[in-house]
């Protein structure tokens, strides 16, 4: 899902929308949906120039937050078009800090585990990819048993398995690996 959501002004209470999702207060995140604030609305500046809500609580492990805002309608595959995030979604924040919580609020809210970035500085990586090059272990095993791809090659030629080794995260690059061995094991068995 691609849209540009940062043009014109942000609306009433986007900003305070942004500050409860980082600081986690559901009820006011709530509070200020009710009242008219745009969850779809990117940040025009900052730190988290060009991702929404959601993506700023996904960033920070809000689940309760996440959960909230799916709820209310925030697009999980939104894709921010500017700023440090650019080319990223919410489950790449996610799985990139390790939060494996919301991590899981994303995917039961819809996210693409397969989801393989178009533009920005980690094009051709996937979520995958930057849970297991971080040793995120429990974010490998839930994207890998939600259906990430474990054979994707950004554009280096590297797996997520190859990247957990590179960057020495013996435990995701385990998990990564007997991901990739089942898939290969399961397409065996096919033919």
């Amino acid at each position: 899902l691609l849209f540009d959501a940062t043009c014109g002004y942000p609306g009433e209470g986007h900003e305070e929308l942004m500050q409860a999702c980082e600081r986690g207060d559901v009820e006011t995140v709530k509070q200020l949906l009710d009242n008219g604030a745009d969850a779809t609305l990117a940040a025009a500046s900052g730190q988290f120039e060009g991702c929404t809500a959601l993506m700023r609580a996904s960033a920070v492990g809000r689940a309760a937050v996440v959960q909230a805002l799916v709820a209310a309608g925030a697009p999980v595959d939104y894709v921010a078009l500017t700023g440090h995030c650019t080319g990223w979604n919410a489950l790449m924040l996610a799985g990139a800090a390790g939060h494996v919580e919301t991590a899981s609020a994303l995917l039961n809210g819809g996210a693409d585990p397969r989801y393989v970035a178009q533009s920005g500085r980690r094009a051709s990586y996937t979520a995958l990819m930057l849970a297991s090059m971080r040793g995120w272990e429990d974010v490998v095993q839930l994207l890998t048993r939600a259906g990430a791809d474990v054979t994707v090659m950004n554009a280096g030629g590297e797996t997520a398995s190859t990247l957990a080794a590179a960057h020495q995260a013996k435990e995701a690059r385990r998990a990564a690996d007997a991901a990739e061995a089942a898939r290969l094991g399961q397409g065996a068995s096919e033919d």
